[in-house]
């Protein structure tokens, strides 16, 4: 079951590739958040960056955990 859902193809790829490509980009936003704090970017906050991380930490958990369950 599981190998049918990571594997479902989307404009030819599967959603595992989708979901490492988001997990990617929300660990870079994240770690440019303090970045453009010290450039003095009012929208970036620290409560930002830590939904940012949470996001990534969870999407990297599904990314990794559907992989390795379609492969048991």
């Amino acid at each position: 079951m599981f190998e049918n859902v990571t594997y479902y193809m989307i404009l030819g790829k599967p959603l595992s590739f989708y979901l490492g490509i988001l997990t990617f980009i929300f660990m870079i936003s994240a770690a440019l958040i303090p970045f453009f704090q010290k450039k003095g970017v009012k929208w970036a906050s620290y409560t930002l960056h830590v939904r940012l991380a949470i996001i990534a930490v969870m999407l990297g958990i599904i990314h990794g955990g559907l992989l390795i369950l379609a492969n048991l």
